[in-house]
């Protein structure tokens, strides 16, 4: 749960929420062609946001030494089954294996459920 302050809302608002945060590690070599690849208008972040359920996305990369090859993906989607539905697209198109070549160490995923916000 978070809280907005330029939102002082006394009563949470009711949204459930599936929420989804990853983190690529992208080997350095491949930092260019992870990016061609999750920024193509087709298949990469515009697909995804396209995606039935696809509520919010972000990314953000690194700003340290240690960091700067590492993408941090936040997704909010209506629901699990929402976000499972557009992985099992991403694996059955070949693009996530793809992907996948550029990575450095094994993505991290994190999911949560937001059950309100403020």
């Amino acid at each position: 749960l978070y809280f907005i302050e330029e939102y002082p809302q006394k009563t949470p608002i009711r949204t459930m929420t599936h929420r989804v945060v990853a983190q690529f590690t992208i080997a350095p070599e491949q930092w260019d062609a992870f990016k061609a690849a999750f920024l193509d208008e087709t298949t990469g972040l515009t697909y995804t946001r396209s995606q039935p359920g696809a509520r919010e996305i972000t990314a953000s990369v690194g700003d340290s030494e240690e960091t700067k090859y590492t993408l941090t993906v936040c997704q909010r989607w209506v629901s699990k089954a929402h976000q499972e539905a557009y992985v099992k697209k991403r694996i059955e198109s070949g693009w996530l294996a793809e992907v996948s070549k550029t990575f450095a160490k094994p993505p991290t995923f994190e999911h949560s459920t937001i059950e309100a916000q403020w």
